[in-house]
Order: structure tokens, then C-alpha cells, then sequence
């Protein structure tokens, strides 16, 4: 009779049926469930505060850093994590009196310079992999969605 034999006889001497949580210390049980909670309130906190990061360095490329003109007048409204946690989605406000050849202007603008945006923000969050970009331009008042994977 093995150590884990012996550990059941005694068990079911003690108890009418098994439970998943039998042999296991009651106090660990409590730690793994204050801990899953913690955790999910800390990764939530991390979250917006990536999101809140890579807004800020986004509005920074489009305010100076980036040499495309079109590119000039955008400003970043919105960054979200997306669920799958590779992909931000940057909500970009063009101004209302754009005409649609100069929104066909920054969508060119923005193909053209994605490469440069990613590693701009790669290099400011310090992440192994750099997360994809997805940019939705809308206008002021009404929203008029263009997206484009980056």
C-alpha cells in the first residue's frame, strides 16, 4: 500500500464522500482566490495605464515628430487594448471641414508611416513584441469609421 492509498483510507474514514478540495490546506484555497482577484483588479489598472501610455506617444509623432503634413492636423481620442491583448484600437479626430480627398490624403499619410508609428510606440512601452495598431477616424460630429490595420 502506496502513500497516497493510505492517505484515502484515512480520508474516507473521516468523511461520508471525497471533495475536489479535501487534502488540500484550507489556507492556500483562500490565498488562490484572493490572489485571482488582485489580480484581475491589477491587470485592469496595468491596462489603462499602457492604453494612457501609447495615447500619449501617439498624440506626440502626430503633434511633431511625424514629417507627413496631412498627418498634422489628427489628434488621438481614444486607445483601447483590444481582448485578444495584441492589437490597439486608436480612435484618431480629424477635423470637420476635411474634404474626403484630404481624408484619402491621411489614410495614404497613415499606410505610409504605420511601420514608424509602431516602433515609436514599441520603443516607449518596452515590450518584447510590438502590439498591432488599428486606427478609426472619425469627425467631430458625425462619426464616419475607416479602419485600417497597422
Amino acid at each position: 500500500m502506496n502513500k497516497n492509498d493510505k492517505w484515502l483510507m484515512s480520508a474516507q474514514t473521516c468523511c461520508a464522500e471525497l471533495g475536489p478540495e479535501d487534502g488540500v490546506d484550507p489556507r492556500l484555497l483562500n490565498k488562490e482566490k484572493w490572489k485571482s482577484k488582485k489580480s484581475s483588479h491589477v491587470d485592469c489598472r496595468k491596462q489603462g495605464q499602457l492604453c494612457k501610455q501609447v495615447e500619449r506617444t501617439i498624440a506626440l509623432f502626430f503633434a511633431g515628430e511625424s514629417l507627413q503634413q496631412a498627418l498634422n492636423d489628427l489628434s488621438t481620442r481614444d486607445v483601447e487594448l483590444m481582448p485578444n491583448g495584441k492589437t490597439f484600437s486608436v480612435v484618431l479626430l480629424i477635423p470637420t471641414e476635411m474634404s474626403h480627398e484630404e481624408l484619402a490624403d491621411v489614410v495614404d499619410a497613415l499606410s505610409r508611416v504605420r511601420g514608424l508609428i509602431r516602433s515609436v510606440v514599441a520603443q516607449t512601452i518596452h515590450r518584447k513584441r510590438a502590439p498591432a495598431i488599428q486606427f478609426r477616424i472619425a469627425r467631430v460630429e458625425t462619426p464616419f469609421y475607416c479602419e485600417m490595420e497597422i
